[in-house]
């Protein structure tokens, strides 16, 4: 247990910087803010190259993306998969109550009948 604390608060402070970035770039492309409308907004699109590993057409620069911070965000992609498990398997293992596994199993119902009401739809 001691050893899944360690692994879990050494990735998760390593990658947090790069998870938010993702995380906020994901949301504003959700939305379709990356494509630059102005000349003001152009900041979100070449934001976005490193999140999507497209480049721009026209600009100075292409894209913000390279080859070595792709195998970064890949191998921070793996590290999620690893904080995420144990960070379930902590939560499962020291909850006192069944709030985690009702949290979890929330998560995993509300998303699937999204879905399924889509593919309905």
């Amino acid at each position: 247990m001691r050893l899944l604390r360690s692994l879990h608060l050494i990735l998760g402070c390593f990658f947090a910087p790069l998870l938010l970035f993702y995380a906020v770039s994901g949301f504003w492309q959700v939305f379709g803010w990356q494509w630059a409308t102005r000349r003001d907004d152009a900041g979100l699109a070449l934001a976005s190259t490193i999140h999507t590993g497209r480049g721009l057409k026209g600009g100075e620069i292409s894209s913000l993306s390279s080859e070595p911070l792709r195998w970064f965000a890949a191998t921070m992609a793996v590290c999620l998969v690893v904080m995420v498990v144990t960070g379930l398997v902590l939560a499962l293992r020291s909850a006192k109550s069944k709030t985690a596994a009702w949290a979890m199993a929330a998560g995993l119902l509300i998303p699937g009948l999204l879905v399924l009401w889509v593919a309905k739809g």
